[in-house]
């Protein structure tokens, strides 16, 4: 059974992660389009307040990477990404993931972005979570 086959999970997100970062240098769309989901979740008040704080902040991170600025993007998904991972939210952390590997591919970090999504992927494996 391969991790990476299984729908939603972390090891498919850091995947996609890693396919989105290779477009993203061939200069496709830098940020995934998931804040409407976020948004949502951020707003929803039967929802863990850590989870809608993370939901919050990855809003705010995509919505910086949208705008070009690297630092800010960089920084509110960092943040996400500490919150989605106290909720062990899977889905969360990939997505927080992506918005941190593209902020850091903005700002001119291209072997950086290629080593997080790499050793994530790797812890990801190792840790036999699905």
């Amino acid at each position: 059974d391969d991790l990476a086959s299984r729908p939603g999970s972390l090891s498919e997100g850091l995947l996609h992660a890693g396919g989105f970062f290779m477009r993203s240098a061939a200069g496709g769309a830098l940020a995934d389009d998931l804040v409407s989901h976020y948004s949502g979740v951020s707003e929803d008040d039967t929802v863990e307040r850590a989870t809608r704080e993370a939901a919050m902040l990855y809003c705010v991170a995509e919505g910086h990477l949208n705008e070009q600025e690297a630092e800010e993007a960089l920084k509110a998904a960092e943040d996400a990404l500490q919150l989605f991972r106290k909720q062990m939210d899977s889905s969360g952390i990939a997505d927080a993931l992506r918005v941190v590997i593209s902020a850091n591919r903005m700002r001119g970090q291209t072997a950086k972005a290629v080593d997080l999504a790499r050793s994530e992927l790797d812890a990801f494996k190792a840790s036999g979570d699905r």
